[in-house]
Protein backbone atom coordinates (compact mmCIF):
# COMPACT_ATOMS: atom_id res chain seq x y z
CA UNK A 1 0.00 0.00 0.00
CA UNK A 2 1.36 3.16 -1.14
CA UNK A 3 1.72 6.30 1.49
CA UNK A 4 -1.01 7.99 -0.18
CA UNK A 5 -3.43 5.51 -0.34
CA UNK A 6 -2.78 5.25 3.80
CA UNK A 7 -3.60 8.76 4.39
CA UNK A 8 -6.95 9.83 6.30
CA UNK A 9 -8.19 13.47 6.91
CA UNK A 10 -9.37 13.80 10.79
CA UNK A 11 -12.60 16.60 10.69
CA UNK A 12 -12.46 19.38 12.65
CA UNK A 13 -14.00 19.89 15.59
CA UNK A 14 -17.00 22.25 15.13
CA UNK A 15 -19.97 23.46 17.13
CA UNK A 16 -21.89 24.39 14.41
CA UNK A 17 -24.61 21.05 13.14
CA UNK A 18 -24.79 22.53 9.94
CA UNK A 19 -21.21 22.53 8.38
CA UNK A 20 -20.80 19.65 5.49
CA UNK A 21 -17.14 18.24 5.33
CA UNK A 22 -15.42 17.30 1.65
CA UNK A 23 -14.87 13.90 1.15
CA UNK A 24 -11.30 13.28 0.56
CA UNK A 25 -10.86 11.62 -2.83
CA UNK A 26 -7.48 12.76 -3.83
CA UNK A 27 -4.55 14.75 -2.34
CA UNK A 28 -6.20 18.13 -0.26
CA UNK A 29 -4.51 20.53 -1.83
CA UNK A 30 -5.12 19.49 -5.35
CA UNK A 31 -8.48 17.87 -5.37
CA UNK A 32 -11.52 19.94 -6.34
CA UNK A 33 -15.03 20.03 -6.21
CA UNK A 34 -16.97 22.07 -8.46
CA UNK A 35 -13.62 24.34 -8.57
CA UNK A 36 -13.03 24.46 -5.01
CA UNK A 37 -9.95 22.91 -3.57
CA UNK A 38 -9.78 21.40 0.02
CA UNK A 39 -7.67 24.62 1.43
CA UNK A 40 -10.57 26.86 0.11
CA UNK A 41 -13.24 24.95 2.24
CA UNK A 42 -11.12 25.16 4.89
CA UNK A 43 -10.20 28.71 5.12
CA UNK A 44 -14.21 29.29 5.12
CA UNK A 45 -14.55 26.87 7.32
CA UNK A 46 -12.00 28.76 9.69
CA UNK A 47 -14.00 32.38 8.75
CA UNK A 48 -17.20 31.13 10.14
CA UNK A 49 -15.59 29.74 13.06
CA UNK A 50 -13.83 33.05 13.84
CA UNK A 51 -17.36 35.16 13.19
CA UNK A 52 -19.24 32.64 15.46
CA UNK A 53 -16.41 33.46 17.99
CA UNK A 54 -16.63 36.99 17.90
CA UNK A 55 -20.65 36.58 17.91
CA UNK A 56 -19.91 34.50 21.49
CA UNK A 57 -17.42 36.76 22.77
CA UNK A 58 -19.65 39.69 22.33
CA UNK A 59 -22.00 38.21 23.80
CA UNK A 60 -20.26 37.20 27.07
CA UNK A 61 -18.95 40.77 27.05
CA UNK A 62 -22.82 41.88 26.96
CA UNK A 63 -23.60 39.32 29.77
CA UNK A 64 -20.47 40.60 32.11
CA UNK A 65 -21.70 44.02 31.46
CA UNK A 66 -25.20 43.30 32.75
CA UNK A 67 -24.20 41.60 35.30
CA UNK A 68 -21.76 44.42 37.07
CA UNK A 69 -25.16 46.44 36.10
CA UNK A 70 -27.03 44.20 38.38
CA UNK A 71 -24.59 43.89 41.14
CA UNK A 72 -23.76 47.23 41.24
CA UNK A 73 -28.00 48.38 41.12
CA UNK A 74 -27.81 45.79 44.20
CA UNK A 75 -24.97 47.26 45.68
CA UNK A 76 -26.42 50.52 45.53
CA UNK A 77 -29.77 49.74 46.75
CA UNK A 78 -27.84 47.76 49.97
CA UNK A 79 -25.94 50.25 50.66
CA UNK A 80 -29.42 53.39 50.28
CA UNK A 81 -30.88 50.75 52.80
CA UNK A 82 -28.10 51.07 55.38
CA UNK A 83 -27.76 54.21 55.27
CA UNK A 84 -31.36 54.47 55.64
CA UNK A 85 -31.45 52.08 58.56
CA UNK A 86 -28.41 53.86 60.37
CA UNK A 87 -30.62 57.47 59.63
CA UNK A 88 -32.92 55.42 61.79
CA UNK A 89 -31.49 54.37 64.68
CA UNK A 90 -31.88 57.41 66.42
CA UNK A 91 -35.80 58.15 66.11
CA UNK A 92 -36.11 56.24 69.91
CA UNK A 93 -33.35 57.69 71.29
CA UNK A 94 -34.35 61.67 70.15
CA UNK A 95 -37.76 61.38 68.92
CA UNK A 96 -40.40 59.30 69.67
CA UNK A 97 -39.86 55.52 72.23
CA UNK A 98 -42.44 54.16 70.79
CA UNK A 99 -44.08 56.07 67.54
CA UNK A 100 -43.05 55.31 64.26
CA UNK A 101 -41.34 57.47 61.47
CA UNK A 102 -44.66 57.37 59.67
CA UNK A 103 -47.12 58.01 62.60
CA UNK A 104 -44.73 61.41 63.73
CA UNK A 105 -44.98 62.53 60.22
CA UNK A 106 -48.60 61.76 60.29
CA UNK A 107 -49.97 63.45 63.64
CA UNK A 108 -47.76 66.38 62.82
CA UNK A 109 -49.27 67.20 59.49
CA UNK A 110 -52.65 67.00 60.95
CA UNK A 111 -51.70 69.38 63.58
CA UNK A 112 -50.36 71.95 61.41
CA UNK A 113 -53.79 72.14 59.31
CA UNK A 114 -55.22 72.55 62.89
CA UNK A 115 -53.06 75.15 63.31
CA UNK A 116 -54.70 77.07 61.03
CA UNK A 117 -57.51 76.86 62.55
CA UNK A 118 -57.26 80.49 63.95
CA UNK A 119 -60.75 80.28 66.07
CA UNK A 120 -59.52 76.95 67.51
CA UNK A 121 -55.96 78.51 68.25
CA UNK A 122 -57.75 81.22 70.08
CA UNK A 123 -60.26 78.88 72.23
CA UNK A 124 -57.41 76.63 73.28
CA UNK A 125 -55.00 79.52 74.69
CA UNK A 126 -58.09 80.69 76.61
CA UNK A 127 -58.54 77.41 77.80
CA UNK A 128 -54.80 77.26 78.90
CA UNK A 129 -55.50 80.78 80.67
CA UNK A 130 -57.87 79.17 83.27
CA UNK A 131 -56.94 78.02 86.53
CA UNK A 132 -56.73 74.40 86.64
CA UNK A 133 -59.27 74.29 89.40
CA UNK A 134 -62.37 75.96 87.30
CA UNK A 135 -61.52 73.52 84.13
CA UNK A 136 -63.94 70.88 83.57
CA UNK A 137 -63.23 67.60 82.21
CA UNK A 138 -64.18 68.53 79.09
CA UNK A 139 -61.93 71.52 79.00
CA UNK A 140 -58.77 69.06 80.23
CA UNK A 141 -59.49 66.56 77.99
CA UNK A 142 -59.70 68.65 75.02
CA UNK A 143 -56.01 70.66 76.18
CA UNK A 144 -54.71 67.12 77.07
CA UNK A 145 -55.45 66.74 73.18
CA UNK A 146 -53.99 69.59 72.05
CA UNK A 147 -50.52 68.74 74.16
CA UNK A 148 -50.69 65.81 72.24
CA UNK A 149 -50.83 67.34 69.32
CA UNK A 150 -48.24 69.65 69.78
CA UNK A 151 -45.84 67.05 71.25
CA UNK A 152 -45.92 64.95 68.17
CA UNK A 153 -45.26 68.31 66.47
CA UNK A 154 -42.02 68.75 68.81
CA UNK A 155 -41.56 64.94 67.90
CA UNK A 156 -41.56 66.17 64.01
CA UNK A 157 -39.21 68.81 64.53
CA UNK A 158 -36.63 66.49 65.97
CA UNK A 159 -37.26 63.87 63.13
CA UNK A 160 -36.25 66.80 60.36
CA UNK A 161 -33.14 67.33 62.48
CA UNK A 162 -31.89 63.66 62.09
CA UNK A 163 -33.10 63.51 58.64
CA UNK A 164 -32.88 67.15 56.74
CA UNK A 165 -34.20 66.04 53.31
CA UNK A 166 -36.76 64.18 54.74
CA UNK A 167 -39.23 66.95 53.79
CA UNK A 168 -37.90 67.29 49.97
CA UNK A 169 -38.11 63.93 49.71
CA UNK A 170 -41.66 63.34 51.07
CA UNK A 171 -42.38 65.88 48.59
CA UNK A 172 -40.77 64.36 45.67
CA UNK A 173 -41.46 60.53 46.01
CA UNK A 174 -44.18 58.75 45.31
CA UNK A 175 -46.08 56.87 48.11
CA UNK A 176 -45.05 53.54 47.24
CA UNK A 177 -40.70 55.07 47.86
CA UNK A 178 -42.30 57.26 51.15
CA UNK A 179 -43.62 53.95 52.56
CA UNK A 180 -39.98 51.81 51.92
CA UNK A 181 -38.36 54.42 53.28
CA UNK A 182 -40.03 55.27 56.86
CA UNK A 183 -40.58 51.03 57.06
CA UNK A 184 -36.52 51.32 56.85
CA UNK A 185 -36.14 54.23 59.18
CA UNK A 186 -38.34 51.80 61.54
CA UNK A 187 -36.22 49.01 61.26
CA UNK A 188 -33.29 50.90 62.19
CA UNK A 189 -34.81 52.80 65.41
CA UNK A 190 -36.12 49.01 66.44
CA UNK A 191 -33.13 47.32 65.88
CA UNK A 192 -30.88 50.67 67.77
CA UNK A 193 -33.59 50.11 70.90
CA UNK A 194 -32.76 46.69 71.27
CA UNK A 195 -29.80 47.04 71.17
CA UNK A 196 -29.56 49.79 73.75
CA UNK A 197 -32.26 47.91 75.82
CA UNK A 198 -29.50 44.88 76.24
CA UNK A 199 -27.17 47.57 76.83
CA UNK A 200 -28.95 48.88 80.01
CA UNK A 201 -29.88 45.72 81.27
CA UNK A 202 -26.31 44.60 81.56
CA UNK A 203 -24.90 48.13 82.63
CA UNK A 204 -27.41 47.84 85.36
CA UNK A 205 -27.27 44.42 86.45
CA UNK A 206 -23.76 45.24 86.70
CA UNK A 207 -23.99 48.70 88.97
CA UNK A 208 -26.45 47.16 91.26
CA UNK A 209 -24.14 43.80 91.80
CA UNK A 210 -21.15 46.46 92.81
CA UNK A 211 -22.78 48.86 95.36
CA UNK A 212 -20.42 49.63 97.66
CA UNK A 213 -22.54 48.19 100.42
CA UNK A 214 -22.89 44.28 100.61
CA UNK A 215 -26.28 44.38 102.51
CA UNK A 216 -27.75 46.22 99.32
CA UNK A 217 -26.24 44.13 96.96
CA UNK A 218 -28.76 41.85 94.88
CA UNK A 219 -29.89 38.34 96.40
CA UNK A 220 -29.07 36.66 93.92
CA UNK A 221 -26.98 38.55 91.80
CA UNK A 222 -28.04 40.09 88.82
CA UNK A 223 -27.07 38.81 85.71
CA UNK A 224 -25.21 41.00 83.47
CA UNK A 225 -24.85 39.08 80.20
CA UNK A 226 -26.21 35.96 77.91
CA UNK A 227 -29.94 35.88 76.66
CA UNK A 228 -31.53 35.10 80.05
CA UNK A 229 -30.26 38.47 81.56
CA UNK A 230 -33.81 39.29 82.74
CA UNK A 231 -34.80 35.48 83.97
CA UNK A 232 -33.75 36.61 87.22
CA UNK A 233 -35.44 40.05 87.91
CA UNK A 234 -38.71 41.66 88.48
CA UNK A 235 -41.14 42.50 91.04
CA UNK A 236 -40.21 38.87 92.79
CA UNK A 237 -36.52 40.11 93.07
CA UNK A 238 -36.35 42.81 96.37
CA UNK A 239 -33.78 45.03 94.71
CA UNK A 240 -35.69 45.24 91.45
CA UNK A 241 -38.83 45.50 93.19
CA UNK A 242 -37.27 48.36 95.90
CA UNK A 243 -36.31 50.51 92.64
CA UNK A 244 -39.26 49.74 91.15
CA UNK A 245 -42.24 50.91 93.60
CA UNK A 246 -43.19 54.98 93.65
CA UNK A 247 -41.59 56.70 97.04
CA UNK A 248 -45.09 56.93 98.78
CA UNK A 249 -45.00 53.08 99.42
CA UNK A 250 -42.72 52.19 102.23
CA UNK A 251 -40.58 49.66 101.84
CA UNK A 252 -41.45 47.00 104.16
CA UNK A 253 -41.65 43.02 103.61
CA UNK A 254 -45.30 43.20 103.33
CA UNK A 255 -45.45 45.80 100.43
CA UNK A 256 -42.60 43.84 98.78
CA UNK A 257 -44.68 40.43 98.80
CA UNK A 258 -48.07 42.42 97.62
CA UNK A 259 -46.13 43.71 95.28
CA UNK A 260 -44.62 40.71 93.95
CA UNK A 261 -48.10 39.56 93.69
CA UNK A 262 -49.38 42.33 91.65
CA UNK A 263 -51.65 43.74 94.46
CA UNK A 264 -50.04 47.12 94.54
CA UNK A 265 -51.38 49.53 91.63
CA UNK A 266 -48.05 50.48 89.50
CA UNK A 267 -50.22 51.71 86.54
CA UNK A 268 -50.27 55.25 86.43
CA UNK A 269 -47.57 56.71 89.37
CA UNK A 270 -44.52 57.71 87.85
CA UNK A 271 -42.82 58.96 90.84
CA UNK A 272 -40.59 55.86 91.52
CA UNK A 273 -37.58 55.34 93.38
CA UNK A 274 -35.10 54.19 90.20
CA UNK A 275 -35.70 58.33 89.08
CA UNK A 276 -34.67 60.00 92.59
CA UNK A 277 -31.33 60.47 93.85
CA UNK A 278 -30.23 57.34 95.85
CA UNK A 279 -33.43 55.94 95.43
CA UNK A 280 -35.25 58.67 98.23
CA UNK A 281 -38.11 61.17 97.48
CA UNK A 282 -40.58 62.60 99.15
CA UNK A 283 -44.04 61.96 98.80
CA UNK A 284 -45.04 66.05 99.89
CA UNK A 285 -42.36 67.21 97.31
CA UNK A 286 -42.27 64.98 94.49
CA UNK A 287 -40.64 67.43 92.37
CA UNK A 288 -37.46 67.42 94.87
CA UNK A 289 -34.65 65.26 93.58
CA UNK A 290 -36.86 63.86 90.69
CA UNK A 291 -34.60 62.42 87.41
CA UNK A 292 -31.57 63.26 89.42
CA UNK A 293 -30.61 59.73 89.64
CA UNK A 294 -27.15 58.47 89.18
CA UNK A 295 -28.43 55.24 87.95
CA UNK A 296 -30.22 56.88 85.23
CA UNK A 297 -26.92 58.94 84.02
CA UNK A 298 -24.66 55.80 84.05
CA UNK A 299 -27.11 54.06 81.87
CA UNK A 300 -27.35 57.28 79.50
CA UNK A 301 -23.26 57.58 79.20
CA UNK A 302 -24.03 53.56 77.94
CA UNK A 303 -26.20 54.66 75.58
CA UNK A 304 -25.13 57.93 74.75
CA UNK A 305 -21.70 58.48 75.21
CA UNK A 306 -19.53 55.73 75.63
CA UNK A 307 -19.59 52.25 77.92
CA UNK A 308 -16.43 53.42 79.24
CA UNK A 309 -17.68 56.60 80.37
CA UNK A 310 -20.69 55.29 82.22
CA UNK A 311 -18.04 54.40 85.26
CA UNK A 312 -18.51 54.96 88.54
CA UNK A 313 -20.41 54.27 92.03
CA UNK A 314 -24.13 54.88 91.78
CA UNK A 315 -23.60 55.23 95.93
CA UNK A 316 -24.48 58.78 97.00
CA UNK A 317 -23.85 61.57 94.65
CA UNK A 318 -20.87 60.92 93.08
CA UNK A 319 -19.51 63.77 91.34
CA UNK A 320 -16.60 63.01 88.62
CA UNK A 321 -16.21 66.13 87.14
CA UNK A 322 -12.89 67.02 88.93
CA UNK A 323 -11.43 63.29 87.10
CA UNK A 324 -12.90 64.70 83.71
CA UNK A 325 -10.73 67.79 83.45
CA UNK A 326 -7.68 65.98 84.98
CA UNK A 327 -8.39 63.44 82.09
CA UNK A 328 -8.59 66.53 79.51
CA UNK A 329 -5.42 67.75 80.85
CA UNK A 330 -3.39 64.51 80.03
CA UNK A 331 -4.73 64.45 76.56
CA UNK A 332 -7.02 61.80 75.55
CA UNK A 333 -6.64 58.88 73.03
CA UNK A 334 -8.40 59.63 69.76
CA UNK A 335 -11.66 57.41 70.29
CA UNK A 336 -14.64 56.64 68.10
CA UNK A 337 -17.66 59.62 67.82
CA UNK A 338 -19.95 58.40 70.08
CA UNK A 339 -24.06 57.83 69.72
CA UNK A 340 -24.38 61.49 71.15
CA UNK A 341 -21.69 63.01 68.29
CA UNK A 342 -23.68 60.94 65.59
CA UNK A 343 -26.89 62.21 66.17
CA UNK A 344 -25.12 65.52 66.56
CA UNK A 345 -26.38 66.63 70.10
CA UNK A 346 -23.47 69.17 70.45
CA UNK A 347 -22.89 67.86 73.91
CA UNK A 348 -26.65 68.47 75.12
CA UNK A 349 -29.05 65.32 77.20
CA UNK A 350 -32.58 66.32 75.53
CA UNK A 351 -35.84 65.80 77.52
CA UNK A 352 -36.73 63.04 75.00
CA UNK A 353 -33.72 61.34 75.67
CA UNK A 354 -33.58 61.53 78.60
CA UNK A 355 -37.60 60.29 79.14
CA UNK A 356 -35.87 57.57 76.58
CA UNK A 357 -33.15 56.37 79.53
CA UNK A 358 -35.97 56.46 82.21
CA UNK A 359 -38.32 53.64 80.02
CA UNK A 360 -35.16 51.69 79.62
CA UNK A 361 -34.23 51.60 82.95
CA UNK A 362 -37.55 50.57 84.38
CA UNK A 363 -37.91 47.77 81.23
CA UNK A 364 -34.11 46.24 82.53
CA UNK A 365 -35.54 45.90 86.22
CA UNK A 366 -38.43 43.57 84.37
CA UNK A 367 -38.35 39.94 84.04
CA UNK A 368 -40.08 40.93 80.17
CA UNK A 369 -38.66 38.20 77.60
CA UNK A 370 -38.97 40.93 74.85
CA UNK A 371 -40.17 44.48 74.39
CA UNK A 372 -43.61 45.54 75.21
CA UNK A 373 -45.30 48.97 75.70
CA UNK A 374 -46.97 47.46 78.47
CA UNK A 375 -45.43 45.74 81.87
CA UNK A 376 -46.64 44.97 85.11
CA UNK A 377 -49.66 47.11 84.15
CA UNK A 378 -46.91 50.10 83.02
CA UNK A 379 -47.78 52.22 80.08
CA UNK A 380 -44.08 52.58 78.89
CA UNK A 381 -45.62 55.53 76.31
CA UNK A 382 -47.61 57.53 78.68
CA UNK A 383 -44.50 56.82 81.62
CA UNK A 384 -42.05 58.75 78.33
CA UNK A 385 -44.98 61.31 77.43
CA UNK A 386 -45.32 62.27 81.19
CA UNK A 387 -41.61 63.21 81.42
CA UNK A 388 -41.77 64.53 77.69
CA UNK A 389 -43.91 66.73 79.17
CA UNK A 390 -42.45 67.64 82.50
CA UNK A 391 -39.09 68.56 80.75
CA UNK A 392 -41.03 70.58 77.78
CA UNK A 393 -43.90 71.82 78.75
CA UNK A 394 -43.51 74.21 81.50
CA UNK A 395 -46.24 77.13 81.05
CA UNK A 396 -44.58 77.95 84.54
CA UNK A 397 -41.88 80.28 85.25
CA UNK A 398 -41.11 78.01 88.20
CA UNK A 399 -41.88 74.57 86.16
CA UNK A 400 -39.44 76.09 83.71
CA UNK A 401 -36.67 76.81 86.56
CA UNK A 402 -37.47 73.32 87.32
CA UNK A 403 -36.79 71.96 83.46
CA UNK A 404 -33.45 74.33 83.24
CA UNK A 405 -32.12 72.76 86.45
CA UNK A 406 -32.77 69.16 85.89
CA UNK A 407 -30.56 70.08 82.14
CA UNK A 408 -28.20 71.69 83.45
CA UNK A 409 -27.73 68.79 85.96
CA UNK A 410 -28.19 66.08 83.86
CA UNK A 411 -25.20 68.14 81.34
CA UNK A 412 -22.98 68.64 84.12
CA UNK A 413 -23.24 64.69 84.95
CA UNK A 414 -23.49 63.10 80.75
CA UNK A 415 -20.89 65.35 79.36
CA UNK A 416 -18.71 66.56 82.42
CA UNK A 417 -18.17 70.09 81.22
CA UNK A 418 -17.61 69.72 77.25
CA UNK A 419 -20.42 71.90 76.81
CA UNK A 420 -19.96 74.44 79.81
CA UNK A 421 -16.99 73.53 81.48
CA UNK A 422 -14.61 74.63 78.59
CA UNK A 423 -16.44 77.52 77.10
CA UNK A 424 -16.73 78.60 80.84
CA UNK A 425 -12.40 78.80 80.79
CA UNK A 426 -12.85 80.59 77.40
CA UNK A 427 -15.21 82.81 79.25
CA UNK A 428 -12.81 83.21 82.25
CA UNK A 429 -10.01 84.20 79.58
CA UNK A 430 -12.27 86.75 77.97
CA UNK A 431 -13.26 88.32 81.13
CA UNK A 432 -9.47 88.58 82.37
CA UNK A 433 -8.50 90.05 79.09
CA UNK A 434 -10.92 92.62 79.26
CA UNK A 435 -9.84 93.37 82.31
CA UNK A 436 -6.30 93.61 81.79
CA UNK A 437 -7.33 96.11 78.88
CA UNK A 438 -9.49 98.09 81.21
CA UNK A 439 -6.80 98.93 83.41
CA UNK A 440 -4.34 99.92 80.62
CA UNK A 441 -6.73 102.25 79.31
CA UNK A 442 -7.44 103.78 83.11
CA UNK A 443 -3.42 104.09 83.54
CA UNK A 444 -3.03 105.80 79.82
CA UNK A 445 -6.22 107.92 80.83
CA UNK A 446 -4.56 109.07 83.84
CA UNK A 447 -1.48 109.91 82.48
CA UNK A 448 -2.52 111.97 79.88
CA UNK A 449 -5.14 114.07 82.52
CA UNK A 450 -1.60 114.53 84.62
Amino acid sequence: MSPMSSHRTTPMPSRRTHSTEIPFVGPPYTQRDNGRTRIDALEEELAELQEENENLRTHVIQLQKSQSNGNEKKRTSDSQEQTTNALGRGHHRLVHISDSPATVIMNAQAHMVALKDEDRVASIEEMKEMDEDSRDEKIEEELSEWRAQERNLIAYGQLLRLLPNLERHLSESTPESVEDFTVRLRRGASEARSDDINRCTSKLGSLLNHVQDPRERPDPLLNVDGNNMRANRGLSHKTCCRWLLPIDVALTEETLSKAASLEIDLSDNWFIRLFYKDGEGDPSNVEENFLMSTILVRLYQAVFTSPSSATGSIDGDSDDEDAARRKRRRGSRAVRSSVADKLHMNNQVTPRSIAYICVLAHFSLTDATQWDTTVYDVDYTAMYEFIVDYLEDTPTEQSRKNAETILSWWNRKVFKGKSSGIHGNQNKSRKRLAAQRRERSNVVSTSADS
